[in-house]
């Protein structure tokens, strides 16, 4: 105790405590190294895992964008068909009667398709059909 406070107060012991530091950092050091390998060792496994974890995150993310890409140049392509069809029927003077194809003939020599009108809507035998391209038929 009296070297402590002789120590605080007039500072004799500066020179041994710098000689004492310096010869057993060394010490410390080698004390200090599994720990440290324990540590980094313990990083790189925690980082791999982590960065595991991310990647697949980010497929799955990636895999939802690629989703929603494909669903927007569906949209896309219909809208731009949609707006075909409104420009064809636009170009007619007479009534319009919009309808929709809902079946097809297997045969390839004759082409005959069925619409969703009738006689009832205004539809009448011999009318011309129009689609985006044209006359249908």
């Amino acid at each position: 105790m009296v070297m402590m406070l002789v120590d605080s107060r007039f500072d004799y012991l500066s020179r041994v405590r710098f000689y004492s530091s310096y010869l057993v950092t060394p010490l410390h050091w080698l004390a200090d190294t599994p720990r440290s390998i324990s540590d980094s060792v313990n990083n790189n496994f925690q980082s791999r895992s982590f960065l595991i974890a991310e990647n697949q995150r980010m497929k799955d993310q990636l895999l939802m964008q690629e989703y929603e890409l494909q669903k927007l140049s569906h949209l896309e392509a219909e809208n731009r068909r949609l707006n075909d069809l409104l420009n064809a029927s636009s170009i007619v003077n007479e009534r319009v009667v919009n309808a929709q194809l809902t079946g097809e003939s297997p045969d390839p020599f004759t082409k005959r398709v069925l619409i969703n009108k009738g006689s009832v809507e205004g539809v009448y035998e011999g009318q011309p059909v129009l689609d985006a391209f044209g006359l249908m038929g």
